[in-house]
C-alpha cells in the first residue's frame, strides 16, 4: 500500500527560501523546480491579491522517503460582487508523478483550495474537461463562454489537422478572402479610435473594467493588468504580454485591450514551436460605439507577424456572429468555476451577472 502524507508550505517560506531545504531533498526525481521557474516564482510573490503571508503557497504531497509526489501551486484573487469585495483562492500546477496517479491524490490536491478556509470563495479558469466531473461534484458553479480562433499560417493548418489538412487548407483560404472586408472596416475604425501601445496600464483602463454594470467579476484593476502586463511563466523571449488603450479623436479614453503571445515548447507537443496569440481582456465604455467584435478587430491588426492562430471569446451577444464573419471558427467553449463556500452570494451562479474574461485567474501569465 502506498504511503503519502500532505505537507502546507506558506508564502512566508517562499519569500525566505525555507521551503527548499525543508521540503525538497536534492535528488528528488520529481523535483519542485520542474514547473517553479524563477519567472513563476517571482509572478506569484509579485501578484497584488497575495497580501498574507501565512497563506498557502503550495499544497505538497510527500512518500515515506519525504520525496515530492504531487502539488498544485495557490495563490490570492479577488471577487468583486456590488460594491463588495471578497477574497478568493485559485491555482496553477496541479501534478501527481505517474506512479501515484491511481491513487487519491490527484483528487486530494483538487480538494484543498476548495474546502480550506483561508478564502471565502475559490475560483478556476480555464477548466479542462478532464477535472470539469471533479468541479461538478464539488459543486462549483460552471460557466462557459464560446470560444474562437482565427488561422493566420498555412503551417498551423497543415501541423494541427493532420490527414484532414486538405480539407482545413480549403477552409483556411475560403476565410483568408474574409479578411478584405475586414481590412476595410478596420481602416474606418482607425479613422475614429486612436490605438496606443502602453507599458504603463493607465487608471482609468482598471475603473472600466471593474465598473462595466456586472454585478459579479473577478477584480481585473489597475494593479492586476500591471501585474499581467509585466509577468508570465515561463521567460521566454517569444512570450510577451501587451496592453493598448483606444481614445477617440479628442483624446478621450473608449477602451483598451490586452494581448498575450506564447511559444508552445514543451517536449512531445506536435504543435512544437507554434506562436499562439490571444485577446485576453477588453472593456469599451461605449458598446454603441466601439463593440467586443471592433476591439478584437483591431487587437488582431497588433499581433505580431509570428503568430499562428489568435484565440479569442465571444462574451457579449452578438459577438458570435461578427466572429463568424471576421473567419474565427468555434473551439469548444471556455470554462470558469466559482465556489462560494459560506453560501453567502445567493445569486452568484448567474452568469448572466458576471464579466468574464480569458484572462482570469492564471490565464494571461501562463
Amino acid at each position: 500500500m502506498a504511503f503519502f502524507s500532505s505537507k502546507i508550505i506558506t508564502y512566508k517560506e517562499l519569500k525566505d527560501g525555507s521551503y527548499i531545504n525543508s521540503y525538497i531533498p536534492q535528488d528528488d526525481k520529481f523535483p519542485i523546480t520542474s514547473h517553479m521557474t524563477s519567472c513563476l516564482r517571482d509572478a506569484l510573490m509579485a501578484c497584488p491579491a497575495n497580501t498574507d503571508d501565512s497563506k498557502t503557497f503550495m499544497y505538497l504531497f510527500v512518500d515515506e522517503y519525504n520525496k515530492e509526489i504531487g502539488r498544485v501551486y495557490l495563490f490570492g484573487t479577488r471577487i468583486k460582487a456590488g460594491d463588495v469585495v471578497y477574497g478568493a483562492q485559485t491555482g496553477c500546477g496541479l501534478e501527481v508523478i505517474d506512479e501515484y496517479r491511481d491513487t487519491s491524490v490527484g483528487a486530494d490536491l483538487m480538494l484543498f483550495s476548495p474546502l480550506n478556509d483561508e478564502y471565502d470563495l475559490a475560483i478556476g479558469a480555464g477548466v479542462s474537461l478532464k477535472v470539469l466531473p471533479m468541479y461538478r461534484k464539488l459543486r462549483y458553479h460552471l460557466f462557459e463562454v464560446p470560444q474562437y480562433y482565427k488561422v493566420r499560417s498555412v503551417r498551423y493548418v497543415f501541423r494541427s489537422f493532420g490527414f484532414k489538412s486538405w480539407l482545413s487548407l480549403g477552409r483556411f483560404i475560403l476565410h483568408k478572402f474574409k479578411d478584405i472586408p475586414d481590412c476595410a472596416k478596420c481602416k474606418r475604425l482607425k479613422k475614429s479610435f486612436v490605438i496606443k501601445k502602453e507599458t504603463i496600464v493607465p487608471d482609468w483602463a482598471g475603473e472600466m473594467a471593474t465598473n462595466d454594470g456586472h454585478r459579479y467579476m473577478e477584480l481585473h484593476d489597475r494593479e492586476w493588468l500591471q501585474w499581467n502586463l509585466d509577468y508570465n511563466t515561463y521567460g521566454y523571449d517569444e512570450d510577451i504580454q501587451s496592453f493598448y488603450s483606444i481614445f477617440d479623436r479628442n483624446n478621450k479614453p473608449m477602451g483598451f485591450f490586452m494581448t498575450k503571445e506564447r511559444i508552445i515548447k514543451k517536449p512531445g507537443n506536435p504543435n512544437n514551436g507554434f506562436v499562439i496569440g490571444t485577446v485576453v481582456e477588453w472593456e469599451s465604455c461605449d458598446k454603441n460605439k466601439l463593440n467586443e467584435a471592433d476591439i478584437n478587430l483591431l487587437a488582431n491588426q497588433t499581433f505580431s507577424k509570428r503568430v499562428d492562430a489568435i484565440f479569442t471569446l465571444a462574451c457579449d451577444s452578438g459577438t458570435e456572429r461578427q466572429l463568424k464573419g471576421m473567419g474565427y471558427i468555434k473551439r469548444a467553449s471556455f470554462k470558469v468555476g466559482i465556489k462560494d463556500k459560506k453560501k453567502q452570494l445567493k445569486d452568484i451562479g448567474d452568469q448572466n451577472l458576471w464579466r468574464l474574461r480569458y484572462g482570469m485567474t492564471n490565464m494571461t501569465i501562463l
